[in-house]
């Protein structure tokens, strides 16, 4: 007569919690299931390990169990050998399986501390409630924890889970080297660059992967989706996200140090979320307007190919580069001369870029008027000192203040390096318009072709319509909408 052919199934969910960081916690009770295999004349055929994984898990989760529930569909063993019930399920129903294959098909399924045999009514029976009260407890710690993570979101506090990358443990407080990675992540997609090219790059220059801080779901490089991910996270704007039921909220919270603003992290989920966006994982955008320009008849992207022509059907409309292109250039720039108090951003606390270069231009007059007092014999330095100190220390904190939201718009950079005059937020004189969009047409014209492109991008709205000539081109200003009575 053949040997039982028995398998043993061994689980744990945490090792870490029995003191064992190498996996050996499940190996302690895998002696005593060969034994008690060998005492009974068993024939051990197979050993399944599922480690640091939860009985409670569905189908698919499991990997171990899920090939044992396999291999019995297909006969290859006779018998179940685990340490206890809970070990193998915690789920009524699945319990329900075996035992339904142990009454049709003369299963064993044997624990080692004897309490469960489905071989007896009284073993089938204490499994059956011991299963049930699993499945309690799990219900139970399940909803301490839901409530738990709501009276955390409540203080403002982020849920417990892994390591967030560009944060210390705790997802509270900036780790000082990720979360330059992370900043300038978003502040390059702000500005035109694609997450296939960001993780060429970071993976080029050596930039550690982010992993877990339990060692776990590490990748050996960067990947688009990672990219993807961390820039969609509105976590790294300081806010803390909580879902129940299927619903998320998002809460900005106060304790959570923010390692980019609430503005640009909704630029950038904004940019991620735009259909229109290419697809394409060639990071070299070689044409100003691709993906950019829109078609008339049936609103999807323009691509370039030997003219601007939609992507999804190329008998639609069409543009020539050198009609398209100098057409939204002097777009752009009449938008950069007519409307800087439209388009130069704000601090998180309403502050504009224009009363803060007009409040850096007072300070900058009166730290000029001390000096020349000075410079006359009406007063000395020495008297002065304090004054002077305090001068340039509200000079600085302005400059740090302008150059912060300059970081954050391509279209304050362009600004920022023409005449000051822009910044009041009146009408230029007419004397001064042609000098100011020649001075523009320049810093336009010494972008990259992804600055360009993210200028465009924030600024205008082109459709190619129907007809011949620039006037079938539409171009719709989305910030200096003054524009629009008068935009070719």
């Amino acid at each position: 007569m053949s040997p039982v052919r028995a398998v043993i199934y061994l689980r744990i969910s945490d090792d870490r919690f029995e003191g064992f960081e190498d996996g050996s916690a499940v190996a302690r009770p895998k002696v005593e299931a060969v034994g008690l295999a060998e005492s009974k004349g068993w024939q051990v055929t197979e050993v399944y390990t599922d480690n640091d994984v939860g009985a409670f898990k569905k189908l698919g989760k499991r990997p171990a169990y899920d090939q044992m529930s396999q291999d019995f569909e297909a006969g290859k063993f006779d018998a179940i050998l685990c340490a206890d019930l809970d070990r193998l399920t915690r789920q009524p129903r699945q319990l329900e399986d075996w035992i339904d294959a142990s009454e049709d098909r003369g299963l064993s399924l044997i624990t080692l501390n004897g309490g469960a045999d489905l071989s007896t009514d009284g073993g089938r029976m204490f499994a059956r409630v011991k299963a049930a009260i699993a499945r309690g407890e799990v219900e139970r710690k399940s909803e301490r924890h839901r409530s738990k993570n709501r009276q955390l979101v409540s203080q403002g506090k982020p849920v417990p889970g892994r390591r967030r990358y560009g944060y210390l443990r705790g997802n509270i407080t900036i780790d000082p080297y990720e979360s330059v990675v992370v900043r300038r992540a978003f502040e390059s997609i702000a500005n035109g660059a694609t997450v296939y090219g960001l993780a060429k790059a970071f993976n080029a220059e050596g930039i550690p992967v982010p992993k877990r801080m339990d060692g776990k779901g590490v990748d050996r490089h960067w990947t688009p989706r990672r990219v993807r991910e961390m820039c969609a996270n509105p976590a790294y704007a300081g806010a803390v996200t909580h879902t129940v039921d299927g619903v998320t909220t998002v809460t900005l919270s106060k304790l959570v140090d923010a390692i980019v603003s609430p503005a640009l992290a909704q630029q950038v989920r904004d940019i991620l979320a735009d259909p229109l966006r290419r697809t394409s994982p060639d990071d070299k955008i070689k044409h100003q307007l691709s993906g950019l320009a829109i078609c008339g008849v049936c609103r999807a992207s323009m691509l370039f190919m030997r003219a601007y022509r939609c992507r999804a059907d190329a008998s639609h409309h069409s543009a020539e580069k050198k009609i398209l292109e100098p057409l939204v250039r002097s777009e752009i720039l009449s938008a950069l001369l007519s409307g800087p108090a439209a388009i130069l951003p704000t601090t998180d606390d309403g502050v504009s870029l224009s009363s803060i270069q007009a409040a850096l231009t007072a300070i900058q007059a009166r730290q000029e008027g001390t000096l020349d007092l000075v410079r006359a014999g009406n007063t000395d330095a020495s008297t002065e000192r304090h004054h002077l100190l305090a001068i340039k220390a509200q000079e600085a904190d302005l400059i740090r203040q302008r150059d912060n939201i300059a970081r954050t718009s391509v279209a304050a950079e362009v600004l920022l390096g023409s005449r000051s005059g822009l910044y009041t937020g009146g009408t230029v004189r007419l004397a001064d318009a042609a000098a100011q969009r020649l001075a523009l047409a320049e810093r336009f014209d010494s972008l990259t072709l992804e600055r360009q492109r993210s200028l465009i991008r924030f600024l205008l709205e082109i459709t190619v319509d129907r007809g011949r000539g620039p006037g079938r081109v539409s171009v719709h200003h989305k910030v200096v909408v003054g524009l629009n009575a008068v935009s070719v």
